[in-house]
């Protein structure tokens, strides 16, 4: 059995793995090999159905050592005014010249396609070719690193953790494209981005919405993507982290406090009253920390933040009063 020597063995050929590896190459001198089941690298993306493309803009994705597209802003179409956003194709072409131009072009690197793992994670490391059975041992001077951890799962490689009627006719997303009939509606299953692009490119394809059922498991929680831009539209980003604080503020107490103590560290006193109010209204009522809190410095002596602490002093004192009673009340357990 052959024998192979490395300081890196990553397993998975993905983001992570190709991110990871392309980081060592350009800040150590460390030699690595990576295997994966793929006949290329790229991850889940060499499954992904035809019309997806990535959810964010383009230069959020890939590794430091070369830009994933060409940091164009859209101008038209839905993406219109905000930033790239590549497809699958696009995405796997620029592994395949990441591992090219800068992972093997380095000397460090060796890329085992078509090969799986077969170690322990621990001691003992093994790989075996999917193509020829062929295996060999693989001696790691420094760390193992699975690249595979939040792998994703995506409808064309699994199986559906539900039944399926034999009448119903059932196909992955990846299979839309190749319908020859239209049949008698659609019904997608799954609350996640591959169900929501399933849906918009059928509508988009002039399907019915009135022929398309949705079922949802969950809600999805979801970001707008104006807000998650970068390089010139990074002050879009910076808005949408304002807005979601805010609105985090709104419904919980701890979040209103915090925004209340940046405001009265930055000396907009109006505000900071505003959410201090808000926090208290929402359940913070602990006096004792917001008297001594060296954030609210520049407010003791103004009028409206001396009142607010004094109400709260006498609702502080009376559930003080409230507590005792209640502890006194309570039965005492045997020893």
């Amino acid at each position: 059995m052959a024998t192979i020597e490395t300081d890196y063995l990553v397993v998975g050929g993905g983001a992570a793995g190709m991110a990871f590896a392309d980081s060592l190459i350009t800040e150590c001198g460390a030699d690595v090999v990576i295997v994966d089941r793929r006949h290329r690298p790229g991850g889940h993306w060499n499954s992904a159905y035809p019309f997806v493309r990535l959810h964010q803009p383009s230069a959020f994705y890939g590794v430091n050592s070369m830009v994933l597209g060409s940091d164009t802003i859209d101008s038209e179409g839905p993406n219109a005014g905000l930033y790239e956003r590549a497809t699958a194709p696009a995405i796997c072409q620029y592994f395949s010249r990441v591992l090219d131009e800068h992972l093997l072009a380095s000397g460090r690197v060796r890329f085992l396609a078509m090969t799986d793992y077969a170690g322990d994670m621990r001691t003992e490391h093994h790989v075996v070719s999917r193509l020829t059975g062929r295996q060999a041992d693989v001696v790691v001077r420094r760390k193992l690193v699975d690249a595979r951890f939040l792998e994703s799962s995506i409808p064309a490689t699994h199986t559906p953790s539900f039944e399926v009627d034999p009448q119903v006719r059932f196909i992955p997303v990846n299979d839309l494209v190749n319908l020859a009939d239209s049949g008698s509606g659609f019904t997608i299953v799954g609350a996640g981005k591959t169900a929501m692009d399933a849906c918009v490119w059928l509508l988009e394809q002039g399907v019915d919405p009135g022929a398309i059922r949705w079922i949802r498991p969950r809600d999805a929680w979801l970001l707008d993507r104006k807000f998650q831009q970068p390089l010139k539209l990074l002050p879009a980003l910076i808005e949408g982290v304002s807005l979601y604080l805010e609105a985090a503020a709104e419904a919980d107490s701890e979040m209103a406090y915090r925004l209340a103590t940046y405001f009265a560290v930055d000396g907009d006193e109006s505000e900071a009253l505003h959410w201090l109010r808000r926090a208290i209204y929402l359940g913070n009522e602990n006096y004792p920390w917001f008297a001594k809190n060296p954030a609210w410095n520049r407010l003791h002596g103004h009028g409206d933040f001396e009142r607010i602490l004094e109400d709260l002093k006498k609702t502080y004192r009376r559930n003080q009063k409230n507590w005792k009673r209640l502890l006194e009340q309570a039965p005492q357990s045997s020893s």
